[in-house]
């Protein structure tokens, strides 16, 4: 019986030694995730003010979804979430990217929040504007 207590124990320092040496290894290897957590990468969303806060839009909206080396290259690494920019003819329409849902998800974050704040800037609101409030994380 003793034989087999300690022969337990030895199995789980064993186990949980080599579980502790595998976290090292990749951190010493330099090897991460690419999928950065929004309160790691300092990309705090912002709700914007209510002027700006609305359904219609002049013009066309477009938006369109990728993933998150997509969303680098397409907004300029500018977000790791999503950006909009003007297009078109006289730039009357607003590009909406914004990141996949797995990519939201992981940031904790909803379509909705996001999708609100992007075209809340094809209704003409800055980040400048003192008049916003912070979003909590889903």
């Amino acid at each position: 019986m003793k034989r087999i207590l300690l022969t337990g124990i030895a199995v789980l320092f064993l186990v949980t030694g080599a579980a502790h040496a595998q976290g090292n290894l990749a951190e010493q290897l330099g090897i991460n995730d690419i999928r950065t957590p929004v309160a790691e990468t300092g990309n705090q969303l912002t709700e914007p003010p209510k002027e700006y806060d609305h359904e219609y839009y002049r013009g066309k909206l477009i938006v369109k979804r990728t993933d998150e080396r997509g969303i680098k290259l397409e907004c300029w690494t500018q977000s790791l979430t999503g950006c909009a920019f003007f297009v078109g003819e006289q730039n009357q329409d607003c590009l909406v990217w914004i990141v996949n849902d797995d990519v939201l998800s992981y940031q904790r974050l909803s379509y909705d929040v996001v999708f609100r704040h992007e075209r809340a800037h094809c209704n003409g609101w800055h980040h400048l504007s003192s008049d916003h409030h912070k979003v909590e994380a889903r």
